[in-house]
């Protein structure tokens, strides 16, 4: 293997002797290239990788072929739904009246893969006063300079003061560390990643949180839905419980639940959380029960406008038999 670096692009040459890398499970190459970009971009101040083989020619893994350098962004398989590269901001309304005039007192926790699999969940709670506003701003980051960091900054600045300013080292993936800091009254959070991944925002009452979601399985999440459970692979089971988030502005979401043949053999509308802007909110619903599946099923998870036919942000979940 021969490696060259030219700025924050690796060349790697791979010696294959003219064997062609043959992959055995259908569909396996996008695991691999990631697998292979992920490793190669670890090194600090590398951001893209162009693979070759046998003195540059050019390379291909199964049906993929390696014709330009590739990022993480480009493998790490959110096709359908690019992450949001310009930051958002968040006016917040107190209820009821005006927001009290008392120190605003925060403190934060994160959670990744035990809210559900792959999914990094950061939480703000409010234990005094309410935020009048905060704001969600992505950067790269200088993983060279900032050792602690990845290859992004997610960065949260909420009006109020966290007890705990300091640094954190989570060094599980995607999240690898969290820095707070606290300056006139207005704490900064800063999200260190290995990626930049959606993210979806919501803000919950009693006691007021703001909470952050990122990633999840690549086919389960599209624009406005994101199904958390089940995961794509699960059983079909008789009954199970469909939960998830949605920036839909509708009350409501659609579902559908596909044969192997691609026939609808249930349906329903379930409801979604309160939310407002463009904030995310929670839905959760339990499948009526059925006759035990004979073949593998399709869950199906939609939205409608009122009197639109339109079908928006669909989201298919394979439930796999075996």
């Amino acid at each position: 293997m021969n490696v060259t670096i030219n700025g924050d692009l690796a060349t790697v040459d791979l010696i294959l002797l003219d064997r062609s890398w043959s992959v055995a499970e259908e569909g396996a190459e996008a695991g691999i290239v990631q697998q292979l970009v992920y490793t190669a971009t670890e090194e600090p101040g590398i951001r893209a990788v162009l693979f070759t083989r046998d003195g540059g020619q050019q390379m291909r893994i199964g049906q993929f072929v390696f014709s330009q350098p590739l990022t993480r962004e480009n493998v790490f398989g959110y096709a359908r739904v690019s992450p949001q590269l310009i930051g958002e901001d968040f006016v917040q309304a107190c209820s009821p009246g005006p927001c009290p005039s008392v120190p605003i007192r925060l403190r934060s926790s994160y959670a990744v893969d035990s809210v559900a699999p792959g999914v990094t969940r950061f939480t703000i709670q409010v234990d005094s006063g309410q935020p009048s506003h905060f704001t969600i701003e992505p950067t790269a980051l200088d993983d060279v300079k900032t050792p602690w960091g990845g290859k992004y900054v997610l960065r949260l600045d909420v009006s109020g003061a966290d007890a705990n300013p300091g640094l954190t080292i989570v060094d599980r993936t995607p999240l690898r560390a969290v820095r707070t800091t606290v300056d006139s009254g207005q704490t900064t959070y800063q999200l260190a990643l290995d990626d930049l991944r959606p993210w979806r925002v919501s803000t919950l009452r009693d006691p007021y949180r703001i909470q952050l979601d990122m990633g999840g399985y690549t086919s389960s999440i599209s624009g406005s839905i994101a199904v958390y459970t089940p995961i794509p692979g699960a059983p079909p089971l008789p009954r199970f419980t469909v939960t998830g988030f949605t920036s839909a502005p509708e009350e409501t979401v659609r579902w559908r639940l596909r044969d192997a043949s691609q026939n609808v053999i249930a349906s329903g509308v379930a409801p979604v959380g309160t939310h407002t802007g463009h904030q995310w909110a929670a839905f959760e619903f339990a499948l009526p029960g059925a006759a035990p599946a004979t073949g593998d099923q399709w869950l199906e998870v939609y939205w409608q406008s009122a009197g639109d036919p339109v079908e928006q942000g669909l989201v298919r979940v394979r439930l796999k038999v075996g």
